[in-house]
Order: structure tokens, then sequence, then C-alpha cells
């Protein structure tokens, strides 16, 4: 009995420190590819490049390759910085602006393949084949109309740290549209 409880143990630990495992990450989470020596750029894993304020380049050169991250809305009136860069880990907020799409051929990139108008429905396939299924809120029909089938979009998180995020909607993420450099509030179905 007492070998095979050793057993267990043993194959546990195998289990957590063993280096391929792997590890579910939400699909809103992002991971850098690259970053510019200077802090001022950076890509994700779908090859799409962020630009950062040079008050922040410095901090974003302290976070490690291995850092998970979210993206989600600006809400500072007064920046140039359209979106927030959160690690998952620190907890340390940096602004952003999407400098570059995604690259065509990449399985990480994210492309719409139908869109349903009236009900506000936006369905997306992956370079790997992967589709999912999203549902805009309903204060954006407007907004909806300007994407179109084949723009490229990136998940971001939403709600973000503010207080009021799960009064105002129950989605989970933000679609950005990559042609209009808009960010759509949406729920996965």
């Amino acid at each position: 009995m007492k070998a095979l409880f050793l057993g267990c143990i043993l194959w546990m630990g195998s289990l957590v420190a063993h280096p391929t495992s792997t590890i579910y990450v939400p699909y809103q989470t992002h991971q850098f590819t690259t970053r510019a020596v200077d802090g001022s750029t950076f890509f994700i894993e779908d090859g799409s490049a962020w630009e950062v304020p040079r008050y922040s380049q410095d901090r974003l050169l302290s976070w490690y390759d291995q850092d998970y991250f979210k993206i989600s809305l600006n809400y500072d009136y007064w920046s140039d910085y359209k979106y927030c860069i959160t690690n998952s880990q620190t907890g340390e907020t940096i602004e952003a602006n999407l400098k570059l799409g995604p690259m065509e051929d990449n399985p990480q990139t994210k492309i719409i393949i139908a869109i349903d108008y009236i009900l506000g429905d936006v369905y997306l396939e992956d370079g790997s084949g992967y589709r999912t299924h999203w549902r805009i809120e309903d204060e954006y029909p407007s907004l909806l109309n300007k994407w179109e089938v084949g723009d490229h979009v990136i998940l971001g998180s939403y709600p973000d740290n503010r207080w009021f995020a799960t009064w105002v909607s129950d989605a989970d993420t933000v679609l950005i549209n990559v042609p209009t450099n808009k960010a759509l509030r949406a729920k996965e179905l």
C-alpha cells in the first residue's frame, strides 16, 4: 500500500513538473512573440504589432516573455492610446495602440467568416480551422454594420478591472476589428 501511495505521488508530481504539460489559458489571453529592444513595440501570437508610449517602455521590458497578458479598452479619456495591456502575473498595466494587424497565414489569426447583422452575430475562424460564434451587445448594431466578412479580429478582455463593468454588460470579451480599429463587447455562444 505504501509503495502504491508513493507511486501515485511521484506520478502526480511528474504531471505538474513535466515541461511539456498543457496549460489552459483563456482565449482572451495573449503572449509575446517578440519585443523591440527599446520596448517601443511588441508582437503577439497572431503576428499583430502593438505600439507602447515612451513612459511605459521600461515597464514592458521588465515583463518576462512567458508572461500572459490581456488586452482591454482604455477608459482614460485624455490618453492617446486606445488599449490597455494588463500583465496577468503582476497586474501591471501599460497603454498601447494597435500598429499592425495579424499575419494572414498565422494559425492564431482570427477572420470573420459570417455576420448576421440582424441578430448581431459574428462567426470567426482561426488559421487552424477552429470556429467560434459571438453575439455583439444590443447597443452596437450601427457599429457592426461597418464590419465585413474577411476582416481580421483580435480577442480582448471585458470586463476589465472597472467596478461598474459587470453592471453594464454580461459580455466577457471585446472583439477588436483590425480594419476599423473598433472594439465591440461580445459573448461567445
